[in-house]
């Protein structure tokens, strides 16, 4: 119980930012859905250090609120790399292997990849070496075709939920309280 309060808690301050800036946005409840959605599937795409560039222009091409695909694609960082690819990873192996091609990486193998990832001390310390980014951009060049396909179709399920969910969030806490939507003053 005392843990629960404790990750509540930390995570209060991330709530209220993310509630102000994607429930007050001034634009349609559809188009901000529509970004919400936009930056959950960037975010499970594999093409780390584009998804800024992908959010923006996937936004513009589907007429999508920028700031919520900007929001929503930060869900990707270092801290959830393991937690968004290695289910992404895994989908995308058992299709490839449907179609008969064997990968070079054994399941241990990346198994082992991604608990490394995951360690505390490589995610602090690590990410400033340039053998630590030699590495993992080797490695995820090599499981690059399961990232895709698992984290592609992954990132779809996931913005299609997220989608229909922050759609009804947010035209609920319009009508709920309309007096604190933020507008712009013209």
């Amino acid at each position: 119980m005392y843990l629960a309060t404790n990750i509540r808690k930390s995570f209060r301050p991330i709530y209220r930012y993310m509630k102000f800036k994607v429930l007050h946005i001034d634009d349609s409840p559809e188009r901000i859905a529509r970004g919400v959605a936009v930056g959950l599937f960037v975010a499970w795409t594999p093409l780390l250090g584009l998804h800024i560039l992908l959010s923006i222009l996937l936004s513009t091409i589907f007429k999508a609120n920028k700031i919520a695909a900007l929001l929503f694609v930060w869900i990707s960082n270092a801290a959830t790399l393991v937690v968004i690819y290695y289910p992404g990873y895994f989908l995308g192996r058992t299709i490839v292997s449907l179609f008969g091609i064997q990968r070079s990486y054994s399941v241990e193998q990346v198994k082992g990849f991604f608990a490394e990832i995951a360690n505390p001390k490589s995610l602090l310390s690590g990410v400033f070496s340039a053998d630590f980014w030699k590495n993992f951009c080797h490695f995820f060049m090599e499981i690059g075709l399961e990232l895709t396909i698992g984290g592609c179709l992954l990132g779809l399920l996931i913005a299609t939920l997220g989608y229909f969910v922050s759609y009804k969030v947010i035209v609920w806490h319009r009508v709920r309280k309309p007096h604190r939507r933020y507008r712009r003053h013209s």
